[in-house]
């Protein structure tokens, strides 16, 4: 999933401790986040394969090629009620279409993962911005538990490989372009090669005239 840093320091969501609730019904995690297109995630995992082929012994646990993504924003957990409420509220967010370009490879380091930076639109900022605004007005408890700074840290990225220490020394990767139309709300499912992403729901966004 996609972290936040400032100044190159990765920033970890502020979770608030939560009490009065029933804890079986925040099992399930959450994030909100843009798909790489099949055809790009295929792309990359190719590189990646090639790239990347003088470390195949180490513990690194590669990101899988369907799960390639730019996060919006990091949710924690949530009940049924929440995920339906949230799902209505990003169902029309004035944010026309925009464009994706992957740049160079980085790290980062507390968490251990290596990513390839991406560039950041007006409107992809503003998606941003409308996204965390949409949660602090409408779901200000929401907001309490999973706290963010503002969108001057955010740094949109595709995380490559998990459990990196140190930046390799590579060539620099190709640039990949992609024109985004929708963004969704995924559920993090864990496992033993690290966690998994499915789309529980699509938003479109609107085509420039």
């Amino acid at each position: 999933m996609g972290k936040l840093t400032l100044g190159g320091r990765y920033l970890r969501p502020k979770l608030v401790k939560l009490t009065g609730m029933k804890q079986d019904n925040y099992q399930k995690r959450f994030f909100i986040g843009i798909q790489v297109p099949k055809d790009i995630s295929l792309a990359i995992s190719q590189w990646r394969r090639q790239a990347f082929s003088v470390y195949e012994h180490t513990r690194w646990q590669a990101v899988h090629q369907n799960d390639l993504h730019v996060t919006l924003r990091f949710l924690g957990c949530l009940n049924d009620k929440e995920v339906n409420e949230l799902s209505t509220c990003l169902s029309h967010l004035p944010v026309h279409f925009f464009t994706i370009a992957t740049q160079a490879l980085n790290l980062f380091i507390k968490p251990q993962v290596l990513y390839l930076s991406t560039s950041c639109s007006p409107s992809h900022l503003h998606l941003f911005d409308v996204i965390n605004q949409t949660i602090a007005q409408q779901f200000p408890e929401l907001n309490r538990r999973i706290q963010y700074t503002l969108h001057a840290s955010y740094q949109p990225h595709v995380s490559l490989f998990r459990k990196v220490k140190s930046l390799p020394l590579l060539d620099p990767p190709p640039e990949w372009l992609w024109s985004v139309n929708q963004f969704h709300l995924y559920q993090s499912q864990p496992n033993s090669d690290g966690s998994k992403y499915q789309i529980l729901n699509s938003f479109r966004l609107e085509p420039k005239h």
